[in-house]
């Protein structure tokens, strides 16, 4: 079984937390029917309080404190709600996004994905450096801006490079 850990930042998409969470949930349903063990365990984390604020204003939780997940083997950057580059860059400067980009950055071993805005975040955790990824189509110009040390493929939805995937759509998982 995966230990899989869904990083909740503040302002995160409801969709794409929603989404996240059924699909894991929903393979495990199928792999259980299937006489099967379950194929994720899935816990939601966050670097602050035990209970965010996701992008629609509802309070998500509850939430397990990141440094308390041992050694997940996934963890998932969900899309956020934020849709422009001076939005971006507030986002990836407040405290909360600094620490999960220094987690991210200790998470040796992990696979990781990030979907949508998500993306940048691991730009920001210096774990695309080198890498081929991708992100949504209208934040690649700002993207290539501030990474311009990572290989941008805007042909693709979902680009997978080593341990790292990348999508460009807060929906694609």
């Amino acid at each position: 079984m995966l230990k899989t850990a869904v990083l909740v930042l503040p302002r995160v998409l409801d969709m794409s937390l929603g989404i996240t969470l059924d699909v894991m949930s929903a393979a495990n349903r199928l792999a259980q029917m299937n006489g099967a063990a379950p194929v994720f365990e899935v816990t939601c984390v966050s670097t602050g309080p035990r209970r965010m604020v996701t992008g629609a204003g509802m309070e998500a939780g509850p939430l397990t404190p990141m440094r308390s997940v041992a050694a997940p083997d996934l963890i998932i950057v969900p899309g956020a709600n934020h849709a422009t580059p001076a939005e971006i860059d507030a986002w990836l400067a407040q405290a909360d996004t600094r620490r999960a980009c220094a987690w991210l950055a200790t998470a040796a071993g992990a696979e990781v994905a990030a979907s949508c805005a998500g993306t940048f975040v691991l730009g920001a955790a210096g774990l695309l450096r080198g890498r081929l990824a991708t992100t949504s189509w209208w934040l690649a110009p700002h993207f290539r801006e501030r990474f311009p040390d990572v290989e941008l493929d805007m042909d693709r939805m979902v680009v997978a490079d080593g341990p790292v995937t990348t999508a460009g759509a807060a929906l694609a998982q």
